[in-house]
């Protein structure tokens, strides 16, 4: 691509063509899954440089991934993965219990941020979202995704950079959130991170998403020169 990177789209277990999960734990597999698949990609290559991108639960992943180096990653970008659920998350997860989970999709406003920060595409990208979602993988990170950020996130030795949307509904993402979840990341050689603004948590598909891309570019290309 235009900014030097060749670019590698990963499904996790369980979409596109990528088997179903064999375990409970979805996003510690897919971080386990990675390292053989990547392993003989970069072994002819002339640079060895790579980076991660994650967004939501695949931001879980790159973060579990960059915690148990296994590879060789030089630097990670996370956005839509937060350290505590909101309390309008936490509600909806409450009301899910009392009906057993018979609906797995959360409030559309969930996703996104006021109307006219996103246009009409954002509802037809969520709706295809929508029929890939499995409940193993919502159970991982709703309940216990949020009991494992920090132990991941104090592991992790290279450089981070860590978003949460303006309206993200689904996790805290106040300045002060942003910030706490931030300093988790003790060991980290360098974080970049705060609050990205005029969208929700599907931030890339709001009208300011591209934004969030040339940041993360931005910070992945100048860690692979340092």
């Amino acid at each position: 691509m235009a900014s030097g990177f060749d670019v590698l789209l990963v499904d996790r277990p369980g979409h596109g063509g990528s088997a179903p999960p064999r375990t409970a734990h979805p996003i510690d597999e897919a971080a386990d899954l990675l390292p053989r698949h990547l392993a003989p990609i970069m072994a002819p290559r002339v640079s060895r440089d790579l980076v991660v991108i994650g967004h939501s639960i695949g931001g879980a992943v790159a973060l579990t991934l960059a915690a148990e180096a296994r590879l060789a990653i030089r630097s990670v970008a996370v956005s839509g993965i937060g350290r505590t659920p909101s309390d309008a998350a936490w509600a909806w997860l409450a009301t899910q219990a009392k009906l057993k989970g018979s609906n797995l999709e959360p409030p559309s406003e969930f996703f996104f941020g006021p109307e006219g920060s996103y246009d009409w595409r954002g509802p037809i990208a969520l709706r295809k979202v929508v029929e890939t979602w499995r409940p193993d993988e919502l159970q991982d990170v709703r309940i216990d995704w949020p009991t494992r950020f920090d132990a991941v996130a104090g592991k992790i030795d290279i450089p981070v950079a860590f978003h949460l949307a303006e309206y993200e509904r689904i996790w805290r993402a106040g300045t002060q959130d942003v910030a706490d979840a931030a300093a988790r990341f003790t060991r980290a050689s360098y974080v970049k991170s705060g609050v990205l603004p005029d969208g929700g948590h599907l931030y890339e598909i709001h009208k300011r998403g591209a934004e969030l891309v040339a940041l993360q570019l931005n910070f992945l290309k100048t860690s692979c020169q340092s």
